[in-house]
């Protein structure tokens, strides 16, 4: 979203150009709706149809509040994996069989600054063996978005531990 405000009489105006989207687009990516990342244009709407160019001044300016500025909001995730509460706080299943699918009765804290909706976020886990190698791993989609600030209800997440017997440690993202 652009916007520009300019003083009466005055042709120094002031530009803010929102590239949240833009930027969430390249942050967030998944296969089916990937683009490159090729960076910003500024260019009139109406350019080569006779109007005048827009002017912007340099970095360098000799008026620091003339000269451009970007500013940047990261904001990373927060999130915590629990087993459901009703299990009890020690909660911790101790045993799988090899191969075979178990449903774990989780929930997820959003303690970020925005929504885990289902298009862009799933639940993800990997098996890892004693060095800390990936063994297998597994992801599930989100049945329902989790707003900010927020726990979600018990999820089924469905985990296949690796097929052969063994120690394995695993880690849910």
């Amino acid at each position: 979203m652009v916007t520009a405000t300019c003083g009466v009489g005055t042709t120094d105006c002031t530009t803010n150009i929102d590239v949240t989207d833009a930027a969430t687009s390249w942050y967030i990516r998944s296969i089916g709706t990937w683009k490159p990342n090729l960076g910003f244009m500024v260019k009139e709407q109406t350019e080569g149809s006779g109007y005048l160019e827009a002017m912007y001044y340099r970095g360098n300016n000799a008026t620091a509040s003339n000269r451009p500025k970007l500013t940047i909001t990261y904001e990373v995730p927060g999130f915590a994996i629990n087993f459901d509460p009703a299990l009890g706080a020690n909660y911790s299943p101790s045993t799988m069989l090899a191969g075979t699918t178990t449903h774990l009765p989780i929930t997820v804290t959003n303690s970020g600054s925005y929504d885990f909706d289902t298009t862009n976020y799933q639940l993800a886990y990997w098996w890892g063996d004693g060095a800390g190698n990936q063994v297998s791993s597994g992801f599930q989609a989100l049945t329902s978005a989790i707003n900010a600030g927020t726990t979600s209800g018990t999820i089924s997440l469905a985990v296949t531990p690796p097929a052969a017997p063994g120690q394995y440690t695993s880690t849910s993202t």
